[in-house]
Protein backbone atom coordinates (compact mmCIF):
# COMPACT_ATOMS: atom_id res chain seq x y z
CA UNK A 1 0.00 0.00 0.00
CA UNK A 2 1.43 3.80 -0.82
CA UNK A 3 -0.06 6.65 0.39
CA UNK A 4 1.43 10.09 -0.29
CA UNK A 5 1.72 13.00 1.90
CA UNK A 6 3.99 16.20 3.33
CA UNK A 7 5.46 17.32 6.07
CA UNK A 8 3.91 19.83 7.73
CA UNK A 9 5.48 21.03 11.44
CA UNK A 10 7.62 17.86 11.25
CA UNK A 11 4.98 15.50 11.29
CA UNK A 12 3.62 13.66 7.83
CA UNK A 13 0.22 14.67 6.91
CA UNK A 14 -1.39 12.27 4.37
CA UNK A 15 -2.94 13.01 1.23
CA UNK A 16 -5.81 10.36 1.78
CA UNK A 17 -6.78 8.69 5.26
CA UNK A 18 -4.91 5.12 6.08
CA UNK A 19 -7.08 2.96 7.76
CA UNK A 20 -4.66 0.75 9.62
CA UNK A 21 -4.64 0.19 13.61
CA UNK A 22 -2.96 2.52 16.01
CA UNK A 23 0.53 0.68 16.58
CA UNK A 24 1.46 -0.07 12.31
CA UNK A 25 4.70 0.18 11.72
CA UNK A 26 5.11 2.38 8.31
CA UNK A 27 8.28 3.09 6.06
CA UNK A 28 8.43 6.88 5.19
CA UNK A 29 10.66 7.71 2.12
CA UNK A 30 11.27 11.49 0.90
CA UNK A 31 11.00 11.75 -2.54
CA UNK A 32 12.85 14.39 -4.71
CA UNK A 33 9.70 16.65 -5.84
CA UNK A 34 11.54 18.64 -8.67
CA UNK A 35 12.27 15.61 -11.20
CA UNK A 36 9.64 15.37 -13.99
CA UNK A 37 7.83 12.33 -15.23
CA UNK A 38 10.59 12.48 -18.09
CA UNK A 39 13.10 12.49 -15.80
CA UNK A 40 12.36 9.37 -14.17
CA UNK A 41 11.28 7.79 -17.21
CA UNK A 42 14.85 9.10 -18.83
CA UNK A 43 16.53 6.46 -15.84
CA UNK A 44 15.13 3.29 -17.69
CA UNK A 45 16.65 4.65 -21.21
CA UNK A 46 18.84 1.91 -22.26
CA UNK A 47 18.23 -0.32 -20.17
CA UNK A 48 16.41 -3.23 -22.19
CA UNK A 49 19.16 -4.45 -24.88
CA UNK A 50 17.09 -7.13 -26.55
CA UNK A 51 14.04 -6.14 -28.30
CA UNK A 52 13.43 -6.61 -31.71
CA UNK A 53 13.93 -3.26 -33.82
CA UNK A 54 10.53 -3.21 -34.98
CA UNK A 55 9.13 -2.58 -31.43
CA UNK A 56 7.95 0.76 -31.96
CA UNK A 57 6.02 -0.02 -34.31
CA UNK A 58 4.62 -3.76 -33.35
CA UNK A 59 4.67 -2.69 -29.71
CA UNK A 60 1.38 -4.29 -29.58
CA UNK A 61 3.11 -7.59 -30.42
CA UNK A 62 6.08 -7.22 -28.41
CA UNK A 63 4.38 -6.04 -24.85
CA UNK A 64 1.20 -8.11 -25.94
CA UNK A 65 1.98 -11.29 -28.07
CA UNK A 66 -0.23 -9.92 -30.72
CA UNK A 67 -0.03 -10.77 -34.34
CA UNK A 68 1.59 -7.66 -36.88
CA UNK A 69 -0.41 -4.95 -37.95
Amino acid sequence: MEVGGTIKGGVVVLDAPLEAPDGTRVKVEVVDGDETPGEWVKAFAGCVEDMPEDSSVNYHRTLYGNRER
